[in-house]
């Protein structure tokens, strides 16, 4: 049963079901009768959270063990942290709904630099003191993991333990002296930590001294307690057949960002990319048999119900037995329908046999990264794949039937020259030219290559780690350049392009340490947490989603926005009446900050007047005076959301960009007005029987069209049925109408995420 409060926040969010739990595959158990209670935490929210494969292994793993407890907790949106905080809720793990104080162990994995605030935050939230050395025995262990925790001194002084490598053989370990000290009684922290310093791969910041140089760079870490070793090493699972993959995953309520099955079937890479952390810290490369493969994948999809399989790796077509695994998965997956995805594969071992064995229920997206626009530039990063091995690749693809294929790169890698860059546009339009010149294409089908351009970013444990970054002006100026206005000639080749602000700060955060610790606690004051969600604000290091001037978006954060357009559809019917200033400034709102982000924006009304739909298209939003009126805008007549959808997509169609999102502003009341002649010859208006299911009907349309169309609902309960019959799952509801601009906002911040 929830607490009254938490009922109360619920009510008031926009996405409830990210923190009621209660989901599919969910572990449950008597609190009483287990002997350690671990809080894994996800920090950012749980649509990111719940697409990380790494907490469902743990989560299975330690939830194997009758007598422990393995629970989640993620970091809430700012409208649940904001009522949390109003209300005073402490934040609880999804299952028990218990605070994170009430835990042995709260564990967060260390995924991204960009998170590490959103670990504050969250301990903010529990009540939890940052500081290891403010904590005693009445505080819970704080654990950290992940690919980070191989440069740990940034955080350090926030853990009490910190996990290096694999965590399969080290978390587990870690629970059992939890487990033994509170069975013998009275162990303290210190001893505990002894403990626990024992187990390979396990570092504690207190137990080390840390040395720095006069501009911040570490000097010497030696450590201040007898028996703790001066070098830690990594954990390293020596055999993968000896950890089962999960054959069971919590199946989220709210979608998440990457919702499948996903199956590890090789850890490591023999590749060698010097750019590449995973690449290094993962090694050696293992594999797991093609026989236990196919079980753990058949068990997955059947207790999951998942109907797409991912076989994950750093590089899946380097698998020695993946054209048996293939064979084995066909025997069962068409049967069950279930598609195969092989997310990670290698430009120069693509084969005829292996498209043939994974496109056998549907087509997925082929993304190939080449990394590098010239041959010179990828035998410097190590990065050996030839123009002749993505030829025959892309041309077994066309061949298949594949009409779209995404090109990865980077930008700002050491030694690049103006021409590298260019070379990155002639590589996408040969791929293009490539798919015309052949006999055997679809007929009457054109071709899509998008070029996905991330900046380099120097990291950690890589031959590159001190290598300069380019500056953001460099960047930008590659950006800029000729592959984005010359070189892509048939325009059937879409770019992307990543901030490049961010990486700096990624880099500023890999290679400073004291002064970064200290920065983020300095920043983390109350008016910077309320306000950014646990994001640090602006030049000071980060970017935060929601700026001081009101724009909801900064370009930086979202990252990629270079050919993604957005077009707002605005409810103008009667149920809008006295709202239209507040729509107007929420509507001025999202126009200015999309278009100053590069994303190209339209906002129409529409109601029925007269038994007729009106769109109409507004401008104004561009003028400097935000208290004029943006638009002419009325209210009159009744939803026609159907039609309104209709005529929307139609004028979208004309717009050629990769991305195209429609949103719609609606009390999800359509009343589509027909008229009918009656007896005396007049006509009358009468409300259409089929509202709903014509509206239903007009947004498969859209989205078949290629159009992505999301809902903001203002309505009440009684319509909730038919939001949920036209949107499904791809809606947001307020209850003010004030909040329209920042639940945009969230809805294009998780949506861009994915592209």
């Amino acid at each position: 049963m929830f607490d009254p409060k938490l009922k109360e926040a619920l009510g008031r969010v926009q996405k409830p079901g990210r923190y009621t739990g209660g989901e599919p595959g969910s572990v449950y158990k008597d609190k009483e009768k287990v002997d350690v209670r671990f809080a894994f935490c996800f920090p950012d929210t749980y649509e990111v959270g719940m697409s990380f494969l790494g907490e469902k292994i743990l989560y299975e793993l330690l939830n194997r063990r009758e007598n422990w407890w393995c629970e989640r907790a993620f970091m809430p949106w700012l409208d649940m942290k904001a009522e949390m905080e109003r209300l005073g809720l402490p934040l609880y793990t999804m299952e028990s709904k218990d605070p994170l104080t009430a835990f042995d162990a709260v564990g967060f994995t260390l995924q991204y630099e960009l998170s590490y605030t959103n670990i504050l935050a969250m301990l903010d939230l529990a009540g939890i003191p940052f500081y290891s050395k403010d904590r005693d025995e009445r505080w819970p262990l704080i654990v950290a993991g992940g690919p980070c925790a191989c440069n740990a001194e940034p955080i350090a002084d926030f853990f009490d333990v910190i996990q290096l490598g694999e965590g399969e053989n080290q978390l587990p370990g870690i629970c059992a002296e939890i487990e033994k000290a509170k069975k013998e009684g009275g162990v303290s922290k210190k001893e505990l930590l002894l403990r626990i310093a024992k187990i390979p791969g396990v570092y504690i910041p207190a137990f080390y001294d840390v040395e720095y140089y006069e501009d911040g760079r570490v000097k010497a870490i030696t450590p201040n307690e007898p028996g703790i070793p001066a070098r830690i090493t990594k954990a390293i699972i020596k055999d993968l057949n000896e950890f089962a993959p999960p054959t069971n995953f919590v199946v989220p309520m709210v979608g998440a960002i990457q919702d499948r099955a996903s199956i590890e079937v090789l850890r490591g890479c023999v590749r060698g990319c010097r750019f590449c952390q995973a690449g290094f810290l993962y090694r050696p490369m293992r594999q797991r048999d093609a026989s236990l493969l196919n079980k753990a994948a058949q068990d997955l999809c059947a207790n999951t119900g998942y109907e797409e399989l991912s076989l994950s790796s750093l590089s899946t077509s380097d698998h020695g037995q993946l054209e048996e695994l293939l064979d084995d998965l066909n025997e069962w997956a068409p049967k069950e329908h279930v598609s195969l995805s092989l997310p990670s594969l290698r430009v120069d071992n693509f084969s005829q046999s292996l498209i043939e064995k994974t496109t056998k229920v549907r087509k997925s997206g082929l993304t190939f990264a080449a990394e590098a626009g010239t041959q010179r530039l990828r035998n410097v990063i190590n990065k050996n794949v030839t123009w002749d091995e993505i030829e025959k690749t892309c041309t077994i693809a066309f061949n298949a039937g594949y009409t779209a294929v995404k090109l990865y790169f980077m930008m700002g890698l050491p030694t690049e020259t103006m021409e590298d860059i260019e070379g990155i546009a002639e590589t996408a339009q040969k791929v293009v030219d490539l798919y015309y010149s052949l006999p055997k294409r679809g007929k009457g089908k054109g071709v899509q290559v998008t070029i996905s351009c991330a900046c380099f970013v120097p990291k950690p444990h890589t031959p590159f780690e001190f290598v300069p970054m380019d500056t953001e002006e460099m960047l930008r100026a590659g950006f800029a350049g000729k592959m984005h206005k010359e070189a892509l000639k048939q325009g059937e080749a879409n770019r992307k392009a990543y901030a490049a602000k961010e990486g700096i700060y990624r880099v500023q955060i890999d290679k400073l340490t004291s002064r970064i610790r200290n920065s983020i606690l300095t920043h983390l004051d109350d008016q910077m947490v309320k306000s950014a969600a646990g994001k640090l604000r602006g030049d000071r290091i980060w970017r935060a989603l929601y700026l001081d001037d009101n724009k909801v978006f900064e370009k930086k954060i979202l990252g990629d926005t270079g050919n993604i357009t957005v077009d707002l559809l605005l409810d103008a019917s009667t149920s809008q009446l006295h709202r239209q200033e507040t729509v107007a400034a929420q509507g001025y709102m999202i126009a200015q900050s999309l278009t100053n982000c590069g994303i190209p924006v339209r906002m129409y009304s529409f109601c029925s007047l007269n038994g007729y739909t009106i769109m109409n298209l507004y401008r104004d939003y561009q003028e400097t005076d935000r208290n004029r009126k943006i638009f002419d805008y009325f209210t009159a007549g009744a939803n026609r959301d159907g039609l309104a959808i209709r005529l929307a997509a139609g004028m979208m169609k004309d717009n050629h960009a990769e991305h195209r999102i429609l949103i719609v502003l609606s009390d999800c009341k359509p009343n589509d007005v027909i008229k009918v002649r009656t007896s005396t010859g007049q006509y009358k208006d009468y409300a259409a029987a089929l509202g709903v299911e014509d509206t239903v009907a007009e947004v498969h349309k859209a989205r078949m069209a290629g159009i992505t169309v999301l809902c903001v609902f203002t309505g009440e309960d009684d319509a909730l049925p038919n939001v949920h019959r036209i949107y499904e799952q791809d809606f947001t509801r307020i209850r003010q109408l004030d909040l329209f601009a920042e639940a945009v906002g969230a809805m294009l911040q998780n949506r861009i995420r994915v592209m």
